[in-house]
């Protein structure tokens, strides 16, 4: 019920210059506000989570050879061999905020 008022409108407004434009002004209407707005969700829903996120980082100290990219396109399960990648894979599925440091080459992972 409070999205039909704006189908209408848009759905107007497209007619009398086009699709793109509304496309465009709502992909930029995206990549200015997704940012701040997760922000003040976290603060306002979760403050305490928003106060370990920035009192206790993780960083995750590894040689960047034996990191693997954690993301899957294909949303399947991937057997990730090395530590650095296993630590990520744990921290991502955890939800946790983490950096990772480049550290010379044969370095121990911690």
């Amino acid at each position: 019920m409070i999205g039909t008022p704006f189908f209408l409108f848009f759905g107007s407004l497209s007619d009398k210059i086009g699709r793109k434009w509304i496309i465009l002004l709502g992909c930029a209407l995206a990549v200015l506000t997704y940012f701040p707005l997760f922000k003040a969700l976290t603060h306002y829903a979760n403050p305490a989570l928003e106060r370990a996120q920035q009192t206790a980082q993780i960083v995750v100290t590894a040689d960047p050879k034996q990191c693997s990219f954690q993301g899957s396109p294909i949303a399947r399960e991937i057997d990730f061999r090395s530590s650095c990648d296993i630590v990520k894979r744990t921290l991502a599925q955890a939800s946790a905020s983490y950096e990772v440091v480049q550290a010379p080459a044969g370095t121990t992972h911690r």
